[in-house]
């Protein structure tokens, strides 16, 4: 089934907002949106689109399906798609307010939002990075989204000083977005880690093998090995060593022989 490529539901309305702000100079942001919905209407039909979307939930909440997943987007989450995953948005409820931006990466050699070559270079990689389709964000990311529609109503009489404004906010949007997405990332990381810790410590008779982990945590084994020690202070093996060491001189304390020890834990 061929899936639209689309810019339907994007007309301006009493309650909803799109403007192209190529127009103003910044042709990576071709749709800049807002939608408060005063009744419940149907959400949209599973599509894709051109350019990477990214929209924040200020009001309400709203769920997403992309790739046989559901996304539940509560105020202050942020939903990002690519032009390559096939989304909709599943309800459109009573009291929602949405923000978004349709952004057109730039290709090789070009830059964005006029920023150098090697600053283009960051931010574009950031983005692409994102290590989740969906997370929580701070108040900031949904203050420069009204900071862009600020800029349109206010900033009217020099038309140099609207672009650079919007500009500026632009900028700030996607760097407050990638800030974000990686502590939301990093505070999952911590705690699957911590999680394992906490079994490593429980179950010091268990071997765990790095295949074995690093599938449970769903990255490489030398993803595995290098969080680990950043995270604990100590390869993975080293850290299964002591806790094997402090239960053996537990069990030694409650007077169990030496090869019962050996016997319980592992060693040889």
């Amino acid at each position: 089934m061929k899936v639209p490529i689309t810019t339907s539901a994007l007309m301006n309305s009493a309650y909803r907002r799109v403007v192209d702000l190529t127009d103003e100079g910044l042709p990576e942001i071709p749709i800049l949106g807002m939608n408060r919905s005063v009744r419940t209407t149907e959400g949209s039909i599973f599509h894709r689109h051109a350019a990477m979307e990214i929209t924040y939930c200020a009001n309400g909440s709203v769920k997403f399906d992309c790739g046989g997943r559901a996304y539940p987007i509560i105020p202050g989450g942020v939903f990002i798609s690519t032009p390559k995953d096939v989304h909709r948005l599943r309800v459109n409820p009573k009291g929602a307010k949405l923000y978004w931006i349709f952004l057109r990466l730039p290709k090789a050699g070009e830059r964005l939002f006029g920023l150098s070559r090697a600053e283009t270079a960051w931010l574009v990689k950031a983005l692409k990075t994102l290590p989740r389709k969906s997370f929580p964000a701070p108040q900031e990311v949904g203050m420069c989204y009204e900071r862009l529609f600020s800029v349109l109503e206010t900033e009217k009489s020099c038309r140099s000083a609207r672009r650079m404004k919007l500009r500026v906010a632009a900028i700030h949007l996607l760097i407050a977005l990638v800030e974000a997405g990686t502590s939301a990332a990093d505070c999952a990381a911590d705690l699957r880690f911590r999680t394992l810790v906490d079994r490593m410590r429980r179950e010091p008779k268990k071997t765990f093998s790095m295949s074995e982990v690093a599938q449970e945590l769903k990255c490489s084994p030398n993803t595995v090995r290098s969080q680990f020690k950043k995270f604990v202070g100590m390869p993975p093996q080293a850290f299964m060593m002591k806790c094997r060491i402090h239960k053996a001189e537990d069990l030694l304390k409650k007077g169990l022989s030496v090869t019962d020890i050996a016997n319980e834990l592992g060693f040889s």
